[in-house]
Order: C-alpha cells, then structure tokens, then sequence
C-alpha cells in the first residue's frame, strides 16, 4: 500500500480543447488511485455497485431498488456535491431520491452512479445521458447540472481497503464551471 487514496477528477465532454470548459451535460468521473470503502461503515463501495449488476440481472425490482439505495446511501456521505454558484458559502446541492422525474429540481441522483475498476484505479462515474428522450435521459443520469453553474465534489469518510484514511488535503475540492453551451452542442 503507498498510503492514502488519492482522487483525480475528469470531465471528459467539453467545448473544443478547452477541459476546463465543460459542458453542462457532461460526465464526471472521479478517479482513485485504489479501490475504496467508506471508513466509518467499512463498507466497499465497488462491493455496493457489484450488488446493484447482480440485482439488476435477476430482475428482481425490490432487490434492484435496495441496492441501489444502499449504494447511494454510501456515495452521499463520501461524495457530496456543492453548487458554488452564488455568493455566499456553498451550499448541498439537491438529490433526486424519489421515483425518477424528468423535473429540473434535482441536481444529482447517487443511484445511478457507476463504478469499475480500470487499471488497478477505481472509477467513479456520475453520467449524464444524453437521450433523445428527456423521461428517459432523466432517468438514467446520476446529474442535472444547471449551465453557468459552479459544481465541486468535497469527499470525506473515504479509506482504501487496508484502512488508510484519506484527509481532505488528499482529496482537494476540484472546482469547475460548467460551460453555458447549449446541451446539443
């Protein structure tokens, strides 16, 4: 073990060149150096996910939604999502926890984020679908970032499996506007 997990972050759907321009409807993975678990709970979040694949192939929805919400239940308290938009301090941003809408008034739904591990590094995925249909691309996002908007992830509670906790100075906030582009750009 070389220590502490460290995280990276990648948006990988930005205007021309420009990274640090994302676009509203952009993916973002965050990226660990190790596979983690949730510190004070033990719990392995790739272990969560893993439950989610295997309920969804039985087709059993009880068992779906469980995992689901279980995994959830572990990424907002790991993960949380701040909207640095307006003046003042910033503020938790609203989470999607109910039937899935394709209303405006959620800005991350934790249930369908993903993760795998790539490389010896566990990626988190929160995607944003892009379907032409707005129920469906709704209820397949794990975002709904407002365009203009000034998002961060502020992680906590993270440990890698041999229980060396990460601080916040490991997993400095990485700050980005979103690009106020049209969404079908």
């Amino acid at each position: 073990d070389n220590g502490a997990p460290k995280a990276t972050q990648e948006l990988p759907r930005y205007s021309g060149n420009v990274a640090d321009v994302p676009y509203a409807d952009t993916d973002v993975r965050i990226i660990f150096s190790e596979n983690i678990r949730r510190a004070s709970t033990d719990e392995i979040l790739l272990t969560l996910y893993n439950n989610v694949e295997i309920a969804e192939r039985e087709g059993n929805a009880d068992r779906i939604q469980n995992a689901k919400e279980d995994l959830a239940e572990a990424l907002r308290n790991t993960m949380k999502l701040y909207n640095a938009t307006n003046a003042g301090p910033p503020q938790l941003v609203t989470e999607r926890t109910d039937a899935y809408d394709d209303s405006a008034s959620w800005t991350v739904d934790y249930r369908n984020v993903t993760l795998k591990m790539e490389e010896g590094k566990l990626v988190v995925t929160f995607p944003t679908s892009r379907d032409n249909d707005p129920a469906v691309a709704s209820a397949n996002s794990a975002l709904n970032l407002k365009s203009g908007g000034t998002y961060f992830f502020r992680l906590e509670d993270i440990a890698d499996l041999e229980g060396t906790l990460a601080t916040r100075t490991d997993h400095e906030a990485v700050t980005r506007q979103v690009n106020s582009f049209l969404r079908d750009q």
